[in-house]
């Protein structure tokens, strides 16, 4: 790979805070374009600082079950609402996007952690991620310039591809790792050609993997209006005793058709608990640096 290329992805704009990793030297703060990021999360804190964090509990909520907290059986049907967010995202023009992750892991807590993006329109942009690597996260980037899209991630930077190729998806693993890999793939709308949310959400009502779908709505009071919700949930019964569910929730406005909040609660193989939380706010008419989107001498 030329340094050319490697020199126009931007830096990780931020690192979690991760409790629970081992370590003693001082992580750095960004992961420098055309380096190899990092592969491992920040180390521990100190002992005390440990403690403190414990202690605040920062915990992803409960997902709320059916019928409860304002929701009930929605009138728009889960491939409509796939429909509709695969559009959004193919029409996002000028918008910035802060999301903020927060999990927990057989590892350790994730802690409160942004990735910021900035959408030109769904072939220009540069959007931040978070990557797990064995349980232990870290930052991806994905920069398009209107006709290539390049990646720099665990494996380093990748080879330029064409800005809206879809790939051949393999249905059953994505379904199988979305409740960990959310937080990587929820900007594959943008990333893979579209299509994604209606794949997904085609396949979950297929019972793809042993999930069962449901699908409520709400309406909130906001300051002088009325804001309604969508939400999807994916459920499967987790094999062993004790009666355990696995759940992904993805709650969607229904407005803008695109996600807001999405959630897990699971068990892996070994029978070690999951839980995480992506959340996201979504500016629109933004001015954004063309700059930002150039790869190598594009």
């Amino acid at each position: 790979m030329k340094p050319s290329l490697a020199s126009s992805i931007l830096a990780a704009a931020s690192l979690l805070a991760f409790a629970g990793c081992g370590g003693g030297q001082k992580p750095s703060a960004q992961a420098q374009a055309g380096s190899q990021p990092p592969v491992a999360a920040p180390n521990a804190p100190a002992p005390s600082v440990a403690k403190a964090l414990e202690d605040a509990k920062v915990d992803v909520p409960p997902i709320p079950a059916k019928n409860t907290k304002g929701w009930a059986g929605g009138k728009l049907a889960a491939t409509d609402i796939a429909a509709k967010m695969d559009a959004a995202m193919k029409s996002l023009r000028n918008v910035r996007v802060v999301a903020t992750v927060l999990g927990k892991t057989p590892k350790g807590r994730i802690m409160p952690s942004t990735f910021p993006g900035e959408i030109q329109d769904d072939r220009t942009f540069r959007i931040s991620y978070m990557l797990l690597t064995d349980d232990v996260p870290t930052t991806g980037i994905a920069t398009a310039n209107g006709t290539k899209l390049v990646t720099l991630g665990e494996g380093g930077l990748s080879a330029p591809k064409k800005v809206g190729s879809t790939p051949q998806r393999d249905m059953e693993k994505l379904v199988e790792e979305w409740p960990k890999s959310f937080p990587t793939n929820v900007f594959d709308g943008l990333t893979d050609g579209g299509g994604y949310w209606s794949a997904l959400i085609g396949a979950w009502q297929r019972g793809v993997q042993g999930f069962k779908l449901s699908v409520e709505e709400r309406t909130m009071p906001f300051k002088d209006r009325k804001i309604r919700n969508y939400r999807v949930v994916a459920e499967r019964p987790v094999p062993g005793p004790g009666g355990r569910v696995e759940t992904v929730e993805l709650v969607v406005d229904g407005q803008i058709f695109l996600p807001v909040t999405i959630r897990s609660h699971g068990w892996d193989q070994q029978g070690r608990e999951f839980q995480y939380q992506w959340s996201a706010e979504w500016k629109n008419n933004q001015k954004l640096d063309a700059s930002k989107f150039k790869i190598g001498n594009s």
